[in-house]
């Protein structure tokens, strides 16, 4: 099954708008200290964006 240009569109604007959510959400917990959790977030952010 093939992805028209539009759905493939849809999916990476998806992906990339998690990666900025995750982002952000390591910066709100950055002050905190909790670096496993910093960790997850910048994880999640880097390997979110993979097609």
């Amino acid at each position: 099954m093939s992805l028209t240009e539009e759905e493939r569109q849809a999916i990476v604007f998806y992906r990339l708008e998690k990666a900025r959510q995750s982002l952000d959400e390591t910066r709100k917990v950055y002050p905190l200290e909790v670096w496993n959790i910093i960790a997850n977030r910048m994880y999640f952010a880097l390997y979110s964006t993979r097609l």
